[in-house]
């Protein structure tokens, strides 16, 4: 049950003329006689009828999940570029008593925005008599630069429609901008679902800041269900007075009821109606004072609310959208018929149904000899079989759609075939192959100038280069994606890509170079106010603190994260969060709360039913009990975890947690069997091509050999540690090698060498910044204990 009460308000408290109003205003606005538009799905059914085979319209027609805005993008790319579909919603010239409404609130001072495709509230303006030079309509990137304070524009007279999707014409001005929603169309399709607008068009953020801020939004038109972008655009906004949200009821027996919305725990909001789960979430953000839902007839409340009776057309729009469709945009041939409906139940995850469509695209592709969709069937099918794991099969066609690539122009689908060929082996691990190529892909990517696909592919370039052990040259690839991303306006990626670099400068030891790339990245997420970036961000930056010592302003970065992820509701985040406050205190030597921690990541995490989470967040309980010198009950969960970890097959967790169980076979004195999990832990890290886990285990089988005074061996490990370290650029690893093998020399009572080794090992710390770490204070009581055998 959604925690809320009945208010005890009238609906003029809420948006009567002395209150601040801004409206954003949603396609059930424009439902009602005399406008008849058809709603979002209404106008799906028409359009997935039209472009769909026949045999496939059914089942498409039950995705419920299938957004208007990703429909309209398919169309776009396969059949329509210029969007000429969309101009079926200028068709209507009847503006219903809800336009007349709130046409009335413009002219008396209030804001409205809309993501409408319609002019009914500017026809709504004309047939109020407001000449046109009294009315401005915002649609272009200009517009919203120019014109990003709508209170100035009062002033000087103007009435003010925000178009915030763009629109394929101002009809005032009888400008042509169809540019802008072919660009917001775009914007939206390459980026990922649930984001805000700031997201993808951030020039639009200063008037959302603008237009909301210190006043009631009033949110009309919208079910909650399918609203794209503005769901995840209202939790960004700050400093809202009231969110009253007109929840249209057909029969609301002639009144209105107001209920407020009152904070619940965000995990309860699941099982709620859509619009009572939004509503929760928003209250959740802390952004709002207050948070309403009136269920009323809009109709009649916009009738109830009007200061006239406004004069509606008698007839009502009733032209088709099928038949319109049918008329005004060539239809689909064979291909593209079965090719949409494959593109989308791919997107949906419906895989046997992708198959069957891509395998019919490959008959008919077949039969008419079309080379270009030959290839493009057998990439489609080879990317389907990837998508189920089956990489023998998928890797495959992708060779048998190379062989016809390299027969024909333009080199768009050789490119393709290399970059689908490379994810293969990366997703094997044979980084070699993967990385040939994908340098094979990069110049065809050029020559074509895909440049997006060029960064793309020079982020995974970096990222194996960087698995290989060279991160000098990763640092490179990764600089020159970032500089792509950049100059292509894409903050997202370049986000990502700061927080890739920041891993990788730290792998350098460039600890300041690190720290500021992430601050960097954390700056464009609250740019883009993508909270979810930014938690990522704070726990990135947070475990570059942990890493050097200084665990308190760790345990801040972190707070802020948990913070962020209980308002967002994001659970995987919270648990991941809660593990690392967990670790923190493990650091701290604080055990109990340590535990309190990552008991409460594991109770959480129950309901994700995510083993990787599971196995870490054990992983993570054993470190404690390993540190409280309770090896027993260490060693139990060790061993637990790696049974999680070997069952879905993740090796890099089974690596890892050999390596921890073999600390405690060698805490316990089991040599033998510690030796034996080291030299496991090796075996995976070198199939992984995981240099700096390799490096880890060579130097933990080296402090073996060690402790049975096994020098000369333990020098040669501690020397193969050294070496795959300064491959890696890793600075804090090759310190406490270094400093390993001072050690070896004070065994061997060569105590000046052994000074030598550790003012060395410690120079190295000194030089990044880390003269503060554990192990810079054991380095400098070695020095003195040396000097003192002296």
């Amino acid at each position: 049950m959604i925690n809320m009460k009945k208010a005890n308000l009238k609906i003029e408290d809420l948006l009567g003329n002395n209150q601040k109003l801004t409206f954003l205003i949603g396609a059930g606005c424009s439902v009602d006689a005399p406008s008849c538009q058809p709603a979002g799905r209404s106008m799906m059914d028409a359009m997935i009828k039209f472009i769909c085979a026949e045999s496939e319209v059914e089942k498409i027609l039950m995705i419920k999940e299938l957004r208007f805005e990703a429909l309209v993008e398919i169309i776009r790319d396969n059949l329509d570029p210029e969007l000429k579909i969309i101009d079926y919603y200028g068709l209507c010239n009847k503006p219903n008593s809800q336009h007349f409404y709130l046409a009335e609130k413009i002219t008396q001072g209030h804001f409205l925005m809309t993501t409408n495709f319609d002019f009914l509230i500017e026809q709504a303006l004309l047939q109020l008599d407001i000449p046109k030079e009294q009315i401005k309509i915002i649609i272009t990137r200009q517009d919203f630069e120019n014109y990003a304070v709508p209170s100035d524009l009062f002033l000087n007279g103007l009435k003010t429609v925000y178009k915030i999707h763009g629109s394929t014409k101002n009809i005032i001005s009888n400008e042509s901008t169809r540019d802008t929603l072919v660009a917001t169309i775009q914007a939206f399709g390459s980026n990922k679902e649930g984001m805000s607008v700031f997201q993808v068009e951030p020039f639009k953020r200063s008037l959302f800041d603008n237009i909301s801020s210190g006043r009631s939004l009033i949110v009309m038109g919208y079910s909650g269900s399918d609203d794209f972008d503005v769901v995840p655009t209202l939790k960004k906004l700050h400093n809202i007075e009231n969110l009253v949200w007109i929840n249209f009821i057909w029969d609301d027996m002639g009144r209105e009821i107001i209920y407020e919305i009152e904070s619940t725990d965000i995990e309860r909001s699941k099982s709620m109606e859509k619009v009572d789960q939004i509503l929760t979430e928003i209250k959740q953000m802390n952004n709002v004072k207050n948070v309403y839902r009136v269920d009323v007839n809009t109709s009649r409340l916009a009738n109830k609310l009007l200061s006239g009776s406004p004069n509606l057309s008698q007839d009502n729009f009733s032209i088709s959208p099928l038949e319109w469709l049918k008329e005004n945009i060539t239809p689909p041939n064979d291909l593209m018929r079965y090719f949409i409906p494959q593109t989308i139940y791919f997107d949906f995850n419906l895989m046997e149904d992708s198959l069957r469509c891509a395998q019919e695209l490959l008959k008919i592709s077949e039969k008419i000899k079309d080379e270009v969709m030959i290839i493009k069937s057998l990439n489609l099918i080879g990317k389907i079989h990837y998508e189920q794991g089956n990489y023998s099969e998928a890797l495959k066609l992708y060779n048998q759609a190379l062989k016809s690539a390299e027969k024909i122009e333009p080199k768009e689908w050789k490119a393709a075939c290399y970059n689908n060929i490379a994810n293969i082996y990366n997703a094997w691990g044979k980084y070699s192959e993967a990385l040939k190529y994908f340098n094979e892909a990069l110049p065809l990517f050029e020559q074509t100038n895909d440049y997006f696909s060029k960064a793309i592919t020079l982020r995974n370039i970096s990222s194996i280069i960087k698995n290989m052990g060279n991160n000098v040259e990763a640092l490179k690839k990764a600089t020159e994606s970032l500089q792509i991303f950049d100059q292509l306006g894409k903050l997202s990626d370049k986000a990502d890509m700061l927080m890739i670099i920041g891993m990788i400068q730290l792998s350098l030891g460039n600890v300041d170079a690190a720290y500021k790339s992430y601050e960097e990245s954390l700056h464009i997420n609250d740019l883009l106010s993508d909270l979810d970036g930014k938690v990522a961000c704070l726990n990135t930056i947070g475990e570059l603190f942990r890493a050097i010592g200084r665990f308190y302003e760790a345990l801040e970065y972190f707070k802020q994260a948990l913070d962020i992820s209980i308002k967002i509701g994001s659970l995987s985040k919270r648990v991941s969060t809660l593990n690392n406050i967990g670790l923190i205190y493990t650091n701290l030597s604080n055990f109990n709360e340590a535990l309190n921690y990552f008991e409460e990541a594991l109770k959480l995490g129950d309901s994700l039913n995510d083993p990787l989470l599971e196995g870490t967040t054990f992983s993570n309980e054993g470190l404690v009990y390993f540190y409280q010198g309770d090896q027993l009950k260490a060693m139990k969960v060790w061993e637990r975890t790696l049974k999680i970890f070997e069952r879905v097959g993740y090796q890099l967790g089974k690596a890892n947690t050999l390596i921890n169980l073999g600390g405690v076979y060698r805490e316990k004195g089991d040599r033998k069997k510690a030796l034996k999990a080291f030299e496991e832990a090796s075996e995976l890290s070198a199939k992984m091509n995981q240099p700096n886990l390799q490096a880890k285990c060579l130097e933990d089988i080296g402090m073996i050999l060690e402790d049975q005074r096994n020098l000369f061996e333990a020098l040669m490990m501690y020397e193969n540690a050294l070496t795959l370290y300064k491959q890696l650029g890793d600075s804090v690893g090759m310190a406490g090698i270094i400093h390993n093998i001072g050690t070896i020399d004070f065994y061997q009572k060569n105590y000046g060498a052994a000074i030598q080794k550790y003012q060395e090992a410690l120079q190295i710390l000194q030089q990044i910044g880390l003269s503060q770490i554990p192990l810079a204070q054991t380095i400098l009581r070695n020095i003195e204990h040396a000097k003192e055998k002296m």
